[in-house]
């Protein structure tokens, strides 16, 4: 029953796929000749001559062979079942959990492939993208329904299908503006938060479904929470101050402290992955600017109130962690090694050159007598902007320092 399901999804996909690929078609045919028509009628005014005018078969009059056409029906519907069966032989086989599942799953993973192909070029929520999002979503809704509500399958699912295709290129939602409420985005944030929560509390009987999509993307996933988790707040704009006095935020970001230093501990355990981090860098930096991310939430919460002790563990582990960041231990620093630099590039910038990164260098280093890796440029300006941007830090971070009490020697 769920085979015979698969397969008619399987279809709705390959049919949806075509319909894109003729509407490209029709469209880009449909610019050129009327394109075309219009620079003749320019011409022939400039001569005086005299132009017809055009229709619309004349503008959509397919101009392909049946043969031309037949070969790309044959291609197509070849891609998708070679993908379909690369896919199933990849998780149908018996060591694989919840097989009536992973029908669904497999499906859905042919759609993805062609719809993260296009929302690397459009806004997930563009109208071109609607239908595919549909289906996706009716995909998802047969499939997850199937899963046992106690295992963290459930995530993956929700996190690679309904979270992914945003967080995959940086995507943020329609209404998202930093200066006031953005439901959209909140409801993302917690749709990215739930599916964090549940691989990472729940166990996930499929192993390859545990290594392959959990331990090797739970950093990513955290990632995309953490960098935009300010708009829970309600307004994004100069919201660690109340993040930092709202309970909730505190807890999870301990919670996602612990949870990314129990995956530490999985990898160490685990050969494939280790040898597949070894290949790419960019997993360990992810875990490092998530990590550094959520360090810098627990220590500003001390820092406003406080309440901070030089020697709190959480202190340890980000001076620990961004030393290795910045400076690599035992070898040049995971971020050194991507390929991609201007995303490197960002990263450093976005947890070592941010605000939250310098206040915690100066604070740490002012009233804790701790050595920070990283940003020392900032502290010793070389020119008069460089000079005006520290100046104006100084006073802000002052402000916002007024009453600490730091527990230190």
């Amino acid at each position: 029953m769920h085979l015979f399901a698969s397969l008619l999804l399987l279809l709705s996909v390959m049919l949806l796929t075509f319909s894109y690929f003729a509407a490209a078609y029709f469209f880009i045919l449909f610019v050129a000749r009327l394109s075309r028509h219009i620079w003749r009628k320019i011409r022939r005014k400039k001569y005086e001559l005299p132009v017809g005018p055009i229709t619309w078969t004349q503008l959509l009059k397919p101009k392909v062979s049946r043969k031309a056409l037949l070969f790309f029906i044959v291609a197509l519907a070849s891609y998708h079942l070679i993908f379909y069966t690369s896919q199933r032989a990849k998780w149908m086989g018996d060591e694989n959990a919840y097989p009536e599942a992973k029908q669904y799953w497999i499906t859905g993973q042919v759609l993805l492939g062609f719809r993260m192909s296009l929302t690397r070029f459009l806004h997930p929520e563009n109208i071109i993208v609607w239908p595919s999002n549909a289906l996706q979503k009716e995909i998802y809704r047969r499939g997850v329904k199937i899963l046992p509500l106690d295992d963290g399958e459930r995530g993956i699912w929700t996190d690679l299908w309904l979270v992914q295709p945003y967080s995959k290129y940086g995507h943020l939602t329609k209404d998202a503006n930093t200066g006031k409420p953005s439901p959209d985005m909140i409801h993302l944030l917690e749709t990215a938060w739930n599916s964090i929560e549940t691989v990472a509390t729940k166990p996930i009987a499929d192993e390859r479904m545990r290594e392959q999509e959990y331990m090797r993307n739970f950093p990513a996933m955290v990632l995309y929470y953490a960098s935009l988790e300010g708009f829970l707040t309600g307004i994004a704009t100069n919201s660690a101050g109340r993040m930092a006095k709202a309970g909730k935020h505190t807890r999870r970001s301990k919670e996602l402290i612990s949870w990314l230093e129990n995956l530490m501990t999985e990898w160490v355990k685990n050969e494939n992955v280790k040898v597949f981090i070894g290949t790419h860098p960019q997993i360990i930096s992810f875990w490092q600017i998530s990590m550094l991310k959520e360090l810098d939430d627990v220590i500003r919460v001390g820092l406003l109130d406080g309440s901070l002790d030089c020697f709190d563990p959480y202190v340890k582990k980000y001076v620990e962690i961004r030393s290795s960041f910045v400076n690599g231990s035992n070898g040049p620093p995971a971020r050194s090694k991507m390929n991609d630099v201007q995303q490197a590039q960002y990263m450093y910038k976005s947890v070592v050159d941010s605000y939250a990164g310098r206040l915690n260098k100066y604070a740490l280093e002012k009233y804790c007598g701790l050595s920070i890796a990283g940003g020392d440029a900032f502290f010793n300006p070389k020119n008069e902007k460089e000079k005006s941007d520290r100046e104006w830090f100084m006073k802000a971070i002052e402000r916002e320092l007024l009453t600490l009490r730091i527990k230190r020697k």
